[in-house]
């Protein structure tokens, strides 16, 4: 992953610093990444992105769809019915 944008965005005396002091978050600069999780700080490229992730994955959310199959549990319908397709060789539609 390249960091090309940053040298565009990012004001010039914020990376003339030492290496023992303040780190540059990239997400904090990032013009494409505008929505930012006010928990984590977590930031993605469209709202959506950050409804999923304050739904499904932010914190200690607790598994809500489990595999009939194997028991595992997932945070997400989609990852679920990814993991039946892939490990289980299982179509929903069938």
């Amino acid at each position: 992953m390249s960091h090309q944008w940053l040298k565009e965005y990012v004001l010039p005396d914020l990376l003339e610093t030492d290496s023992n002091e303040q780190t540059i978050d990239c997400n904090a600069v990032d013009p494409m990444k505008p929505h930012r999780c006010l928990t984590c700080g977590k930031a993605y490229k469209r709202k959506y992105g950050l409804h999923r992730h304050v739904t499904y994955e932010c914190l200690d959310s607790i598994p809500l769809f489990e595999c009939q199959l194997c028991s595992k549990k997932f945070k997400r319908k989609d990852i679920l019915d990814r993991h039946l397709q892939w490990i289980h060789h299982s179509n929903k539609n069938t």
